[in-house]
């Protein structure tokens, strides 16, 4: 059975495991809290290479990331999520490997993220994994990531069919959300223009859809206003964004739990 009961999962549950170890990382930030680069890491030529982002950066900026970190999960905590951060991928796995122990009934929504750190191939060589999707609906644990977290602990979810949102709001016992730290933002408004410009055009191409974003690069209303909220003006039939769903404060306190990872994942 999950348990997020074990002494190792105390160890990283709690956001003050937080330390300086975090700017260590291979990469940071892809899109800023912010939504803007520093001039210094626009013109340097080894932009998204890595070590770059902690080079651009001076103490100040990394202890500003630092906190940014620690107020999300402090705010993720307090929305009544279970929250953990892991400085890299061996951490995490330690991590998946407490939560999701071997035999567990387990079932995913599409994640390049749960690809890139492994987790796919251990919940299928290690646990019960189904990839039926009606099936996921019953399963002791249901793994995904997020298209963003932001700094006020909410979680922002688009999806094409709404099978993948669907199991995260009801269904599985347990719910994990494995994210990168690229994936945390300021605000909603900023959740919705970084699927805009950053998660929905490299997912559209990686599925071989057929969409406007593929083309231009961006959304066709790039933009988070009234007229521009969702993505007006794209009427194809293959698109990726047609259901959102915004997970704030929980009812079901503990059951989703979402881990932070200080290393860019996915889109």
């Amino acid at each position: 059975m999950l348990s997020l009961e074990s002494p190792v999962a105390a160890i990283y549950v709690r956001y003050s495991a937080v330390d300086e170890r975090m700017m260590d990382v291979s990469s940071l930030f892809s899109f800023m809290v912010h939504a803007s680069y520093s001039d210094d890491f626009l013109h340097c030529p080894e932009a998204g290479k890595g070590s770059c982002y902690n080079d651009c950066m001076d103490a100040n900026q990394r202890k500003a990331i630092q906190g940014i970190v620690k107020e999300t999960l402090k705010n993720l905590e307090s929305n009544g999520f279970n929250a953990a951060y892991v400085n890299d991928k061996a951490e995490l796995m330690s991590l998946i490997a407490t939560l999701v122990p071997e035999g567990t009934t387990t079932s995913t929504g599409g994640s390049m993220t749960l690809q890139e750190t492994g987790i796919m191939d251990y919940l299928k060589e290690k646990t019960a994994y189904t990839a039926d999707r009606k099936e996921a609906y019953g399963v002791q644990c249901y793994l995904a990531s997020a298209n963003a977290v932001t700094m006020h602990g909410e979680l922002y979810e688009v999806d094409g069919r709404g099978n993948r949102v669907s199991a995260m709001l009801f269904g599985p016992e347990k719910v994990i959300v494995v994210a990168g730290i690229n994936k945390i933002v300021n605000d909603l408004r900023s959740a919705v223009e970084r699927v805009k410009m950053l998660a929905a055009p490299p997912n559209c191409n990686r599925l071989d859809k057929d969409t406007p974003c593929t083309k231009l690069g961006h959304c066709v209303s790039p933009y988070f206003d009234e007229r521009h909220l969702f993505a007006l003006g794209c009427e194809a039939d293959g698109r990726v964004c047609s259901n959102a769903v915004i997970f704030a404060r929980q009812n079901v306190k503990g059951r989703i739990t979402v881990i932070l990872v200080g290393e860019e994942y996915g889109y």
